[in-house]
């Protein structure tokens, strides 16, 4: 007895008796004595299949429903001719609605000095830290960030010492309230090579 399969409904689909698969078709030995009969069982089911794409469906709508509305990114240049860099977060509100109280706070190695340097058009950070042990502290209070909008902070630094190679600096960090939710995201860890 054989019955026609493919590879995708192999996997879904068992006999009664135990059989085995030959081009494309089950096939079933059986003996039968003389006026006898054998019942064979083919069942189908596509419930696994659907319980899986449910599953993803489910996963992959609490990710988006429930992920941080912000995106941040870090990054930074060097001053040419100079021991200064020049640190950029990008703030985007990627979500159709809008973030309140955002606040943006970021950490800076005790090996450089942030130089209070903010040109026209630029939002200064509200307060700068500095703690001899562990180095400075910035935070901006920006407030709302509407539906798609993106900031961008930036400020200067400075080497101490006379040093070269590369530095890792910690991530920034913001808090936001989004349709009554609040959360925290960070951005990327930079690599910067300081000039010497």
């Amino acid at each position: 007895y054989r019955v026609e399969t493919n590879f995708f409904s192999e996997w879904f689909t068992h006999l009664d008796p135990d059989v085995s698969v030959e081009n494309g078709y089950f096939t079933v030995e059986v003996t039968l004595a003389p006026g006898a009969s054998r019942t064979i069982v083919v069942y189908t089911n596509y419930w696994p299949l659907f319980i899986f794409i449910l599953a993803v469906i489910i996963l992959t709508s609490g990710y988006y429903v429930f992920r941080c509305p912000l995106v941040l990114r870090k990054e930074a240049k060097s001053v040419r001719g100079s021991r200064e860099l020049k640190i950029f977060i990008h703030v985007k509100n990627r979500t159709r609605h809008r973030c309140e109280h955002v606040q943006v706070i970021d950490r800076i190695p005790k090996m450089f000095e942030v130089l209070k340097e903010f040109g026209p058009g630029t939002m200064e950070p509200v307060s700068i830290g500095v703690n001899e042990h562990v180095g400075a502290r910035l935070r901006w209070d920006i407030g709302v960030i509407n539906s798609g909008e993106e900031l961008v902070l930036s400020y200067k630094v400075k080497s101490k010492v006379t040093m070269m190679g590369a530095i890792s600096m910690d991530p920034a960090e913001a808090e936001v309230e989004s349709r009554g939710r609040k959360c925290t995201t960070n951005s990327n860890v930079m690599t910067v090579n300081v000039p010497a």
